[in-house]
């Protein structure tokens, strides 16, 4: 994992010393890759592409011209909140 993305991810997700799952809100009108996404959830990029598939509430993505598909902030995050 590149350096950059490492340091994306602890700037969307932080744990609490309680182990409490925080976003960062002030991230908002980002756009996640697949990888991005992957990288916040600790699985491989075939996970979130089954998830995609397969879990109704699992947020969908927007595909961009060149069939790169991305990901709200917003989505994921809400996504995120409403797992607990």
């Amino acid at each position: 994992m590149s350096t950059e993305l490492k340091e994306l991810q602890k700037e969307i997700v932080k744990t609490t010393k309680n182990n409490n799952v925080v976003i960062n809100t002030n991230l908002e009108p980002l756009l996640l890759t697949i990888k991005d996404v992957a990288t916040l959830f600790s699985v491989t990029r075939q996970t979130v592409a089954r998830w995609m598939r397969e879990e109704p509430d699992f947020p969908q993505p927007i595909i961009l011209k060149s069939k790169n598909i991305r990901f709200k902030y917003q989505d994921i995050k809400e996504y995120v909140n409403n797992l607990n």
